[in-house]
């Protein structure tokens, strides 16, 4: 991607955080962007996608992208990500201020069960009269 359609995409990107309808008209602009929704999703305020590569972000079906939230299908590190996707499954929550990097093609993000931590862990969904710690 170019210089000039890189920084479009930032710009948009920015713009797109503060437009209304996170089901609706957020959804549809990222898309116009380049990043692929499988079905219905709701991207909170100040969400960030992808700016250089928008068309590797590959999102399912029930999404909600929490309000901060950064998902990058790029990162400057001296490992080759070249080519990597990030794919977030069905049915899946990602919580405020989450930070989601490439690598999503070597193990999905999703399916009902939640990944938290530092560093992130696969859980399991709560079950009604559980407690919201999930130890760490």
């Amino acid at each position: 991607m170019g210089p000039l359609r890189s920084a479009i995409n930032f710009v948009l990107d920015i713009a797109i955080g503060m437009l209304p309808g996170g089901a609706s008209l957020r959804v549809q602009a990222h898309k116009l962007r380049g990043v692929n929704f499988a079905g219905p999703a709701f991207v909170s305020r100040r969400v960030t996608l992808e700016t250089m590569h928008p068309e590797r972000i590959f999102i399912g079906s029930n999404v909600f992208i929490g309000i901060g939230t950064t998902i990058l299908a790029h990162h400057d590190t001296s490992e080759d990500l070249s080519g990597l996707n990030v794919r977030i499954g069905d049915n899946v929550y990602i919580g405020p201020h989450s930070v989601i990097l490439p690598g999503g093609d070597r193990r999905q993000l999703g399916g009902r069960g939640g990944v938290g931590g530092q560093p992130a862990r696969g859980q399991e969904p709560a079950r009604p009269g559980q407690s919201g710690d999930h130890g760490g």
